[in-house]
């Protein structure tokens, strides 16, 4: 006797479900690599406000490629997210209403519009509705922080994986407590940025008892195209004379040199330098009346994406200390790749949550964590 036609589909289905762990990180290298480039984080997934006439919402779109995701077919049941590492503030407690519309597309992100509607795909389903409460999370010391309590679906999500498609994660959320955003962690395109090489140096101070202990800079020309890139040191001894060194090498590639290399042999205790000398120094600067002094600018070449350059400067202030040295705060400056997620992000806040579109950034995307 031959099974109803019926049944093969489902035996299909339930075979795909079986199949795999449907544990899934989104994007994928959240898995393993922690997002280091600013903006590594985002308030636009649960975005609020003191104002009394802007709300305190936001709807925003994750569109991941279906490629980033390993699983071929499974179920998933909650869905959680984490909050950065690396963010000086601490989270609030909030609670939100929270509206979860997921799909699978048949386009992939780079298809992708600022229009919400248009990037979804058939099986829209609505996985979430009503209050969700994310608690109060302070600044964890190492990455990554741990993931939320998951947040339950009213009921599974069945995905398939669909060959050159996108998987759309779309949440609408309006904060019913809390006057400040929750940041989730976030992966965005590496267009460059700086990360610290070594602390800022509060042991090594100057005669006036203060330290570098602040810098601007611009990090427009560490994309992939080159450009302009300079960098002010502040909080010096005003009218402190320096130098400013350049090395390819630093804390987290040493290369030859025992870095930290400590100075108090010199006379210069609590001072340590941070850096190689390959690249060289670049001459002298002096700071202003006000203690800051700012480097000249430099021209990054086009090409250099993925590579990475070390500053450390050196101050003259005989008061000091034996050496008459003092040290400044080292920088690792990272040159981007362009790379980002294989993602969109599509984002409204405020008073524009309810509109049709928003604002779409390539290569962006919150993390995720679709729990089976």
């Amino acid at each position: 006797m031959r099974s109803p036609l019926f049944i093969l589909p489902l035996c299909a289905l339930a075979s795909v479900v079986a199949a795999q762990s449907t544990t899934t990180t989104i994007p994928s290298a959240a898995d393993t690599t922690r997002p280091t480039l600013s903006p590594f984080y985002t308030s636009n997934v649960f975005y609020s406000t003191t104002s009394t006439t802007t709300a305190p919402a936001s709807r925003s779109q994750t569109i991941i490629d279906c490629s980033d995701i390993a699983l071929q077919g499974g179920i998933w049941r909650s869905i959680t997210t984490r909050r950065p590492v690396g963010l000086g503030n601490s989270n609030p407690a909030i609670t939100t209403n929270a509206t979860l519309v997921m799909s699978t597309a048949t386009a992939n992100s780079a298809a992708s519009t600022t229009t919400f509607a248009t990037n979804h795909g058939a099986n829209m389903r609505t996985m979430i509705s009503g209050n969700i409460n994310l608690p109060a999370a302070a600044n964890q010391a190492t990455w990554p922080s741990p993931w939320l309590t998951s947040f339950p679906f009213t009921a599974p999500f069945v995905f398939q994986n669909v060959t050159g498609g996108s998987l759309v994660i779309d949440l609408t959320q309006v904060q019913a407590t809390g006057q400040t955003s929750w940041y989730v962690e976030y992966t965005t395109p590496d267009n460059g940025g700086r990360a610290t090489n070594g602390s800022a140096p509060s042991t090594c101070r100057f005669s006036s008892n203060t330290y570098n202990s602040g810098l601007s800079y611009t990090t427009g020309g560490l994309n992939p195209n080159g450009g302009t890139w300079y960098v002010s040191y502040n909080s010096l001894l005003p009218n402190a004379v320096g130098v400013v060194a350049l090395s390819a090498y630093g804390m987290d590639n040493k290369g030859t040199w025992p870095l930290p290399i400590d100075l108090t042999g010199l006379g210069a205790p609590g001072c340590n330098w941070y850096v190689g000398l390959e690249i060289g120094f670049l001459g002298a600067i002096t700071a202003n009346a006000s203690g800051s002094a700012r480097l000249p600018n430099i021209t990054i070449p086009a090409g250099l994406g993925g590579s990475a350059f070390y500053d450390h400067t050196l101050w003259l202030d005989p008061a000091a200390n034996a050496a008459g040295l003092v040290v400044g705060w080292s920088s690792k400056w990272n040159i981007g790749t362009g790379i980002g997620a294989p993602s969109a992000f599509v984002y409204a806040v405020g008073n524009s949550h309810t509109n049709a579109a928003g604002s779409r950034i390539s290569g962006a995307c919150p993390t995720w964590q679709l729990q089976g």
